[in-house]
Formats: C-alpha cells, structure tokens, sequence
C-alpha cells in the first residue's frame, strides 16, 4: 500500500494487557506469520522481567531476520518503557545479542541521551 515494508511493533506485558504482543509466544507468532517487524530491546526486558526468562533462541532468529526492519535500544528497570540511556557501566543483558542483528536491519537508541550520559560505544 506504502509502496515500502511498514513493520508491527512489539511491546510488553501490562495490568490489562493492551497490546496485542506483549509475551514471548506472541513475538514467536509474530516471527512465524512473515510480516515485518521492529524490535525493541527495552520492551523484551519488560517481557524477560515479567516472565521470568529469557527466549533466546527466540531473540536470536528474531534479530537475524531479513524481517527485522528496526532494532530499538533503551534502558529501562524491566517494569516500563522509560527510555533510559544506555550506560557503559550497567551493559543491558541483551546487548551481545546486537551480533546477530541482520546486515539490512537498522539499529537505533530511543534513550534520552545527554552529554552527561556515558553511552555505551555501539561499535568498541
């Protein structure tokens, strides 16, 4: 219709559940039904912290996929989206997972950065 992919937005678990991905089944429908996709890395901490566990296998295959239009970066304490700025003394679990992001895949930070804020060096 755009004449561009336009990819679905993950998020995470809330007191009502409003969103229609917010567990790791849901993203692993997400990935299995083909659509494209961006992932934000603050959500499945909030995901990860609610649950109790991390999908990795399920992470991995989401990130390599040609699928995986946009990867979102922030840091938060698992309970909401804060968009936090990443820190280079408090390195996200997830972050070793940036290795198999997919070469076409777009990566970004939704942190509030400042010049204060010592961001972890994205390519050290």
């Amino acid at each position: 219709m755009f004449g561009i992919p336009v990819g679905i937005e993950g998020h995470y678990p809330t007191k009502h559940d409003i969103w229609l991905l917010s567990t790791w089944a849901e993203y692993r429908v997400m990935l299995e039904s083909g659509v494209h996709y961006a992932l934000d890395l603050s959500h499945l901490h909030i995901v990860a912290t609610g649950s109790g566990y991390v999908e990795w296998n399920l992470l991995r295959e989401l990130l390599a996929s040609p699928k995986c239009l946009e990867v979102h970066v922030s840091a938060n304490d698992g309970s909401a989206d804060q968009h936090h700025a990443l820190d280079v003394n408090a390195v996200p679990w997830w972050w070793p997972l940036l290795a198999y992001v997919h070469a076409n895949t777009v990566i970004f930070s939704e942190g509030r950065q400042t010049i204060a804020s010592p961001m972890i060096p994205m390519f050290a």
